[in-house]
């Protein structure tokens, strides 16, 4: 006997198909730009201090036993041996301004003096000898040269007499003062050359400013959990006028650069040489760095999986729900890819923009919408499913948090600027104060957040 199909079943079976709507919109184009990223210029400062006693020590080491000697009676009937009696003295408060020093020499001078007198073959010529002291004064202003050495421009500030010198010829006494002063005069000029050699030799900065040039760019770990490194890109170094204070001379020196964070492998180090120093009214103290979090890809769809996966979204008798999803990159737009099943079957894309938002410290997408052709399919075959409550309700678990990520950053690099040494030879100490959210780049790897810290930053560098 033949059973004939219940034509109530196909109808239903009919309807049933005719109220899913499978939809197959265009899938948008994946590519990523050009990671368009310059990271803020920073100053890494480093002050200069040369101590006065130092220097002191110095010139007394370079300049000892005679200054000048002139043995000659014919020329000027009078010979002169000056030489160094007590150890050169130098001191701040004496000098004209605060860029310079003065430096005094004690000296003692033997003089031997007198007339010379020939007449009819009689030499009534008389020479006698004489000894006495005075002080020459020097004003000496310090500087850096720009291949790193110091250099000193020193003026001669006359002299003081502890005791004029006088001969006593037979109860003659001559006034030999002025006959000396003009020698002396002629001589300082000699002497200034002289302590502005010897220190320029005695003191050259280069070889720990290519030490601390060298190990600044070289990476530093920051965090192991996150796999972020620090690494300084220094491009310019920069020096500041050498003023006196107290006992010590006193500058700045800076290297601009940037200062980077990374994630995933140790980066090269830029290994930039050392420039020529350029002299600037003042360097700048201000350390910016880019602080960078990322999210990979996988990550973030795990995230979205716990939301949003397998959960159902109704409107009035229609449902689907979301059994699959992935993310990917098209230009600045995060790309979301999800496989429907319900009253809609198929694909569905929707994109937007990210940004970080420091409140939540999460990547959010404040315009996210669905594609072009998604919506147009929408309009077309299932218009309640873009009437907004379901992009509501998915722009809501479209949250990506990276904040333990960027304040795990944050704290290892404040304790790197916490009195560190992360070179040798090397302090670091300094602060960061303020937070700013920057740029987000999508990337092959994933979606990466700027937040871009300011502070200060000062290097202490042994032996500079």
């Amino acid at each position: 006997m033949k059973q004939s199909f219940p034509f109530s079943l196909l109808w239903l079976m009919l309807a049933l198909l005719a109220s899913c709507k499978t939809l197959s919109p265009e899938r948008p184009e994946e590519f990523y730009l050009d990671l368009d990223y310059q990271p803020p210029l920073s100053v890494l400062s480093a002050p200069v201090e040369i101590p006065i006693p130092e220097l002191q020590r110095k010139l007394n080491d370079q300049i000892q036993g005679d200054v000048y000697v002139d043995d000659d009676l014919d020329d000027d009937n009078l010979m002169l041996r000056v030489s160094r009696r007590n150890p050169i003295r130098v001191a701040t408060s004496d000098a004209a301004t605060e860029e310079a020093f003065r430096v005094t020499i004690p000296l003692h001078v033997w003089a031997k003096g007198g007339v010379s007198l020939k007449r009819f073959g009689l030499d009534l010529s008389k020479y006698e000898e004489t000894e006495f002291d005075l002080n020459v004064k020097y004003d000496v202003r310090v500087q850096i040269d720009e291949q790193w050495q110091l250099r000193t421009q020193t003026t001669a500030q006359g002299f003081d007499w502890v005791k004029k010198p006088v001969l006593d010829l037979g109860g003659i006494r001559i006034e030999v003062a002025p006959f000396v002063e003009g020698v002396l005069k002629r001589q300082q000029r000699d002497i200034a050359k002289q302590i502005d050699q010897q220190v320029g030799q005695q003191v050259n900065l280069r070889p720990q400013a290519e030490q601390a040039w060298a190990a600044v760019q070289k990476p530093v770990l920051l965090s192991e959990a996150f796999d972020t490194w620090l690494r300084i890109h220094p491009t310019q170094a920069l020096v500041s006028p050498l003023h006196v204070n107290e006992q010590v001379v006193q500058g700045q020196i800076g290297f601009r650069g940037y200062a980077e964070t990374f994630t995933g492998k140790k980066p090269e180090s830029t290994n930039e040489p050392l420039p020529a120093l350029q002299t600037t009214d003042s360097v700048p103290t201000d350390f910016e760095i880019g602080l960078l979090g990322q999210i990979s890809y996988a990550k973030a769809e795990e995230l979205l999986r716990q939301e949003v996966e397998q959960q159902t979204f109704t409107s009035g008798s229609r449902a689907v729900r979301i059994t699959h999803l992935n993310l990917y990159g098209s230009g600045e737009n995060l790309v979301g890819a999800l496989q429907l099943a319900g009253d809609v079957e198929g694909k569905v894309y929707l994109q937007g923009k990210p940004r970080y938002d420091p409140t939540t410290e999460s990547i959010i997408i404040d315009d996210l919408d669905f594609s072009l052709d998604t919506r147009n399919q929408l309009a077309k075959a299932a218009a309640w499913l873009g009437r907004g409550q379901f992009l509501r309700e998915l722009q809501e678990a479209f949250q990506f948090p990276i904040g333990a990520q960027i304040d795990t950053t944050r704290q290892q690099l404040q304790q790197l600027l916490d009195d560190h040494e992360p070179y040798p030879n090397m302090r670091i100490n300094g602060e960061l104060s303020q937070f700013q959210p920057g740029k987000i780049f999508i990337t092959r790897e994933g979606i990466k957040a700027l937040v871009v810290a300011r502070g200060r930053a000062r290097l202490d560098i042994k032996g500079l």
